[in-house]
């Protein structure tokens, strides 16, 4: 309960800073499979690295740990009243997740999911990922998340 209340707390307090130009850093919730705390770097326009620290809700409170790399395409909807595409996303990383009884899973993620600019400063993301778990032994799972960040 206190790491929500300290993210709660990070959250409200960039939300209410005084605004300015976005930058290529953003952190944020996601809620899903997994849910926890979710950061994304823009290495250019089109390419970035998003990554999760989360829980599993569904599978007995497990931790996840994940990174990807996302390549963004031309908008897959014109956009809002102000110009803003939302653009979709595909891309490929790894997963770790521990378990209760030891089998910790390592896998390969590949999520495909939309974002929307909005403020200039937030995104509100939606993607589901196939993973292919490679240990402890080979099994196909699926994530999904809805989530929001603030861009720094």
């Amino acid at each position: 309960m206190k790491r929500w209340l300290v993210l709660l707390i990070v959250v409200v307090a960039a939300a209410t800073t005084p605004a300015r130009a976005a930058g290529p850093f953003g952190i944020g919730i996601q809620v899903g499979e997994p849910t926890g705390i979710t950061a994304k770097y823009f290495l250019s326009g089109n390419n970035a690295l998003q990554g999760a620290a989360a829980w599993s809700f569904s599978d007995e409170g497990n931790f996840h740990l994940q990174i990807d790399y996302l390549y963004h395409f031309v908008a897959i909807f014109e956009g809002d009243d102000k110009g803003r595409p939302i653009p979709w996303y595909v891309g490929i990383g790894g997963r770790y997740k521990t378990r209760d009884n030891g089998d910790d899973e390592i896998g390969i993620r590949v999520p495909l999911g939309l974002a929307f600019d909005f403020a200039d400063r937030f995104d509100v993301f939606g993607e589901v990922a196939p993973v292919l778990n490679l240990a402890p032994s080979t099994k196909v799972k699926f994530n999904g998340a809805l989530g929001v960040r603030i861009y720094f």
